[in-house]
C-alpha cells in the first residue's frame, strides 16, 4: 500500500515537473505547479491541463496561481482585480490556464491546437466542469480562468458556493470602478 501511494505521488510530481517546464509566459504569476502543495489539488489541476493537452488537443502555455486581491501586475486587468475579494474567505485563490494561439509570444499552438483552443473557451459548459472539479479539490480555490490571447471565460464561487460564470464588464464601466468577485474585464 505505502509503495503504492509512493509510486503514485512520485508520478504526480514528475508529471507536475515537467508540464511546470512548459510554462512560458505566465504574466510574471505563480506557477500553480511549483506553487500548489496539496496533491488532491495538483492532481485536479494536471487532469484538466491533461484533458485540454490530450483529448481535445489545446495546447497550454501556462497555468497560474494567484491571489487576485494582494497580486498587482503591469497588467490593467490583474491591477483591476487586486481589489477583489471573494465572498467565500476560504476560497480567495484563482487558477488561471492561458492557453495559446497562433499570435502567442515564445510557445505558439498551431492552427489546429489554437482552433481546439478557441472552441475550449466557446464552450461554457466544459470550462463550468473544469472549474468545478478544481474548485471543489482545492480548498483555497474559488476562481479559474481560461485565457486565450484577449479573451477568456471564468467562473467562479458566489456567497451560497455555487459555481456562477463571471460577469463581463466592458472597458467603460471598468474605467469608472474596480471589479467586484464574479466579474472579469472583457475586450
Amino acid at each position: 500500500m505505502r509503495m503504492k501511494l509512493r509510486l503514485r505521488t512520485w508520478a504526480l510530481l514528475t508529471s507536475s515537473l515537467l508540464l511546470a517546464s512548459r510554462n512560458v509566459h505566465a504574466q510574471d504569476l505563480p506557477d500553480a505547479y511549483a506553487t500548489i502543495r496539496d496533491p488532491v489539488c495538483i492532481n485536479s489541476i494536471h487532469k484538466v491541463h491533461s484533458d485540454i493537452d490530450s483529448r481535445i488537443g489545446g495546447l497550454i502555455g501556462d497555468v497560474s496561481y494567484y491571489d487576485p486581491s494582494t497580486q498587482l501586475t503591469d497588467s490593467p486587468y490583474e491591477k483591476s482585480n487586486a481589489r477583489v475579494l471573494s465572498p467565500i474567505p476560504s476560497k480567495q485563490m484563482q487558477i488561471k490556464f492561458g492557453l495559446l494561439s497562433t499570435m502567442s509570444r515564445g510557445m505558439q499552438a498551431t492552427t489546429k491546437q489554437a482552433e481546439k483552443n478557441s472552441s475550449i473557451i466557446g464552450s461554457p459548459d466544459l470550462t463550468k466542469k473544469y472549474a468545478e472539479q478544481i474548485i471543489s479539490s482545492c480548498e483555497n480555490v474559488g476562481s479559474v480562468r481560461f485565457w486565450l490571447w484577449e479573451y477568456g471565460i471564468s467562473w467562479s464561487v458566489d456567497n451560497n458556493g455555487q459555481v456562477l460564470r463571471d460577469r463581463c464588464v466592458d472597458y467603460d464601466t471598468w474605467e469608472r470602478r474596480p471589479l467586484i468577485w464574479g466579474e472579469m474585464f472583457c475586450t
